[in-house]
């Protein structure tokens, strides 16, 4: 129940901070980079806990309440900070690197919070940590590969300058 209250907590930190990013990103990139990481948030749970039996879901309705929200709020906020942070204007190669490995960990951090709080179990794998790492660096550079390739049409389609 306490794992809930907090990520309800730093969700709505973010959201009240959402308004910040108007100087680094466009409102529907905003939208965009959270919905494609909500999206691909559940593809890759379904994929590990459905189908390959990675994970273990504990059946508790506040642990599930927690995933979700964890995949629909707390993830698309990490990520769409971090696409704000990159696509800034004063961002340089080197800050966009950090912020690209700060997002990974900290996505990492958060699936270890869901491992430690035991609403997600590890099953028939020894190197958990190492595929979790795996699928949140390839989370992060797809999203960011979309950010910028999304970001390349909307110039286009001159809605940015």
């Amino acid at each position: 129940m306490y794992s809930l209250i907090a990520l309800l907590l730093i969700s709505a930190l973010g959201l009240w901070r959402l308004p910040v990013l108007r100087t680094a990103l466009h409102p529907l990139e905003v939208v965009t980079v959270c919905f494609l990481t909500a999206i691909l948030q559940q593809f890759s749970y379904a994929i590990l806990i459905i189908n390959l039996q990675y994970l273990q879901f504990s059946g508790s309705v506040t642990d599930f309440l927690t995933l979700k929200v964890d995949q629909l709020l707390v993830a698309p906020l990490i990520l769409t900070y971090a696409a704000g942070a990159i696509f800034h204007e004063k961002a340089g190669p080197v800050r966009r690197a950090l912020v690209w490995a700060a997002a990974i960990l900290l996505l990492t951090a958060q699936s270890y919070y869901l491992f430690a709080m035991h609403i997600l179990v590890n099953v028939h794998w020894t190197a958990g940590s190492i595929l979790i790492l795996i699928k949140n660096a390839c989370l992060v550079t797809v999203v960011t590969g979309f950010a910028v390739l999304f970001r390349s049409w909307l110039r286009r389609a001159e809605v940015l300058a």
